[in-house]
């Protein structure tokens, strides 16, 4: 179910959508909140150089509705007893 969100997500990126993708998997797979660009740049999710990063932040481009309609379509699964969320399970 995950590599199909992954690969809905990307349809859901219009412009840049390589550059926006791998800094949408730097962001994810990052140890702790981002502090900055560059660190951002130099994670191994990240396989671009900085130019493109920027590039992508600059003139990417997403359906925001299109992305709503998949995650509205995602099953949802308890985390805990509270709490639920996305079923998005699976490897990459």
């Amino acid at each position: 179910m995950l590599a199909a969100f992954r690969r809905d997500f990307y349809q859901c990126l219009t412009g840049r959508a390589d550059a926006l993708f791998e800094l949408t998997d730097a962001v994810l797979c990052a140890d702790g909140p981002v502090r900055s660009l560059v660190d951002l740049s130099l994670a191994p999710e990240h396989r671009r150089g900085h130019g493109a990063l920027y590039d992508g932040l600059n003139s990417g481009r997403m359906e925001v509705a299109r992305l709503r309609v998949k995650l509205a379509g995602l099953p949802l699964v308890g985390v805990n007893e509270n709490t639920f969320g996305p079923g998005l399970t699976g490897g990459i």
